[in-house]
């Protein structure tokens, strides 16, 4: 420790530097998701159908430790699919806004709140979203 304290006194060590750009971007994630749209599947379908959202997207997550905030974007597809029939029908796309709450367990794992904003292309199904997860770092 203390020899290589003297090394960086004496202006012979390696030194590193990272611009701020560049430091702001360690939070920058893209993410997939689907989930069951409980709204869609109670409207649009008879029994044995699941509406089901599917995205892609981006985010930026804020450690406030022991918290994180995540806003994010993305867009996705809204697919209904027929449990009995295996038949897939395309119900169009979807924009999303979402920010999600977590707060660490232990060091790699976090539970989380979500909530969001759909503007749905082609059908007027609810707009918003919510959730409740947890998030496993390995």
């Amino acid at each position: 420790g203390y020899e290589a304290l003297k090394v960086l006194a004496d202006g012979q060590a390696t030194k590193i530097v990272v611009p701020s750009e560049i430091q702001n971007v360690s939070g920058l994630l893209a993410y997939a998701k689907f989930g069951l749209n409980l709204d869609a599947t109670s409207q649009v379908i008879d029994n044995g159908v699941y509406v089901m959202n599917t995205s892609l997207g981006f985010g930026k997550e804020f450690n406030l430790a022991p918290f994180t905030f995540t806003p994010s974007i993305g867009g996705g597809k809204v697919i209904a699919l027929a449990s009995e029939s295996d038949e897939e029908l395309d119900l169009g796309y979807f924009a999303e806004l979402n920010a999600k709450l977590g707060c660490y367990l232990t060091q790699s794992s976090q539970l989380y709140f979500t909530l969001g904003y759909n503007l749905f292309l082609d059908y007027s199904f609810f707009p918003l979203n919510a959730g409740i997860g947890v998030k496993i770092e390995l």
